[in-house]
C-alpha cells in the first residue's frame, strides 16, 4: 500500500498550489490550480514522478457526447482528464446502490469507471473510498478543520504498482477539492474553517467497512 499526502501550500484569489508528499515527507510532485474571475472552477496540472496530468472544465454537452450517455444529475461542470494520449471524463452524478442511490464523483477512463463515495465521520472528518467498478482501490481522508482554508488530503493507494489507479485517486481528489472547498476570489489570511458532515445512509457507510483510518 502507498500512502501520500496532498498538502495545500497556499490559496490565492484565483488559484492554489499543493505538494504531493510521501509517507516520510519527501516531495514527489506538485498540483497547480489556475482559476479565473467569475468562475467557480479552474484548470489543474498534476505533476508526479515525471508524469503530467491536465484537467480542464468542459461543457456538459461535450462530456455527454464523449461518454455516449445522459448524465442527468450534474450540478457542476465535468472535467476532461488528459494523461499522455489518453483522455478521461470526471463528473459528479447520482449512482444506484443496492437500494436507492447516492451522489458521488465518477472518473471514466480507458473504458473503466472509478467512483468516489464521500462518507462523513462527524468530528473525525471524512473518508472517501474509491472503487474501480465494485472493487475498492484506495481511499482519501481529510479532517473537518482547515487552518486559513488550506486543505490536506491523506491518500491511500492499495496497489502501489498500478499507475492508473494512483492517478485516478489524485485526479478525483483534485475534483473533490474544487467541487467542495475551492472559493474563487477569496483568500483567508488567518483563522480556520470547520465543516462537520455525518453520513447516515447505511449503504454508503458500508463503503468504508474494514478501512483503517490512516490519519488517526
Amino acid at each position: 500500500m502507498l500512502h501520500l499526502t496532498l498538502q495545500q501550500e497556499n490559496k490565492e484569489l484565483f488559484g492554489a498550489v499543493f505538494s504531493i508528499l510521501s509517507d516520510s515527507g519527501q516531495q514527489l510532485g506538485k498540483v497547480f490550480l489556475q482559476g479565473k474571475m467569475g468562475s467557480m472552477e479552474g484548470m489543474f496540472q498534476i505533476e508526479y514522478q515525471g508524469y503530467k496530468v491536465v484537467m480542464n472544465p468542459v461543457r456538459k454537452s461535450i462530456a455527454r457526447k464523449a461518454l455516449n450517455r445522459n448524465i442527468w444529475h450534474m450540478p457542476f461542470r465535468p472535467y476532461s482528464v488528459s494523461l499522455g494520449n489518453t483522455t478521461g471524463w470526471l463528473y459528479n452524478d447520482k449512482v444506484k446502490l443496492e437500494k436507492g442511490s447516492t451522489r458521488c464523483h465518477v472518473l471514466n477512463i480507458h473504458g473503466s469507471e472509478y467512483y468516489m463515495y464521500i462518507v462523513g465521520l462527524g468530528e473525525d472528518g471524512t473518508c472517501a473510498p474509491v472503487y474501480l467498478n465494485d472493487i475498492p482501490i484506495g481511499h482519501v481522508e481529510n479532517g473537518c478543520i482547515a487552518q486559513r482554508d488550506l486543505h490536506d488530503f491523506s491518500i491511500s493507494v492499495y496497489n502501489e504498482k498500478n499507475d492508473e489507479q494512483l492517478f485516478a485517486l489524485l485526479a478525483i481528489t483534485c475534483y473533490r477539492y474544487v467541487f467542495t472547498f475551492y472559493k474563487s476570489g477569496e483568500v483567508m489570511s488567518s483563522g480556520m474553517v470547520k465543516k462537520v458532515y455525518t453520513t447516515t445512509n447505511p449503504l454508503v457507510l458500508e463503503k468504508v467497512h474494514g478501512i483503517h483510518i490512516y490519519t488517526k
